[in-house]
């Protein structure tokens, strides 16, 4: 599986790239452009909780995929966890959803 994820992760980010979509990650608007991140064990994943609001691509491992999806996920400690979780629900109370 972590072949597959790796492939599917280069095909998009060249596709994104060609059609000048992908963010860079860098601070500033994202307005038109899509976030790509890779969730698999032993990788270091940018920071792609930091920003809900905007438009991703998550591809990873089945383990990582569920796992952060049922807010569990394996990698960061409890503490970064909890705040994380904590912002995403206080973003979305913001949105009025």
């Amino acid at each position: 599986m972590r072949t597959l994820a790796e492939q599917t992760y280069k095909n998009i980010e060249e596709w994104l790239k060609r059609h000048e979509l992908l963010w860079d990650g860098q601070a500033g608007s994202h307005e038109g452009k899509v976030g790509l991140h890779l969730l698999m064990g032993g990788e270091s994943a940018a920071k792609w909780e930091q920003h809900p609001e905007a438009d991703c691509i998550l591809i990873g491992t089945q383990d990582m995929l569920l796992s952060r999806a049922l807010n569990r996920a394996y990698a960061p400690p409890t503490n970064e966890h909890l705040q994380n979780t904590l912002k995403i629900h206080s973003h979305a109370r913001n949105l009025h959803l």
